[in-house]
């Protein structure tokens, strides 16, 4: 496992998980295992499943990937595709497409979030996914303005999107 480097890394992982849960509604504070197990997965150089999973069970212990038939999720009135073989392949997919940088993180994110792989976890998750693929964690200047902006951002992508004014190109499995 990496080391956070410093107490300010710390400290500005801490404030970004705890933006995260407020989004979706969890009033806890970050573990020093989520803190330490985000800062591994930001500093990866290639993301897999089991890095997701790693990560998703972090936040949400209960969470599994919905790779199983019945393994169905419903979020508001949007029903992601069923439970099965075909989540797996169209994340494994997604992941390959990140990792070859043929996606923005905006997209990513979107397309993670309509896929929602998980029974539990995806929001935060999936907003670690895109800080990941924007280099955020890693720049030298502004951190701390970038990490404020998440929860209006996640917001407004979600309206933008829902009012028709995001554009959003379907991901084809190979």
């Amino acid at each position: 496992m990496n080391k956070i480097p410093n107490i300010a890394t710390e400290n500005l992982l801490r404030s970004l998980l705890r933006e995260s849960f407020l989004i979706e509604g969890i009033n806890s504070k970050p573990t020093m295992e989520q803190i330490n197990g985000t800062y591994e997965f930001l500093s990866l150089s290639i993301i897999t499943i089991y890095y997701l999973e790693k990560l998703t069970a972090l936040y949400e212990p209960s969470a599994r990937l919905r790779s199983q038939e019945g393994m169905d999720v419903r979020i508001g009135n949007y029903y992601p595709i069923a439970g099965g073989e075909q989540v797996v392949v169209h994340l494994r997919n997604l992941l390959d497409q990140i990792n070859h940088k043929q996606l923005s993180s905006y997209l990513a994110h979107h397309e993670y979030e309509k896929l929602h792989p998980f029974t539990d976890g995806n929001g935060r998750s999936g907003r670690t996914l895109w800080l990941r693929m924007e280099n955020i964690f890693f720049s030298e200047s502004g951190l701390e303005k970038k990490f404020s902006f998440l929860h209006t951002w996640y917001y407004q992508s979600l309206q933008n999107h829902f009012s028709g004014k995001l554009q959003i190109r379907k991901i084809e499995n190979n």
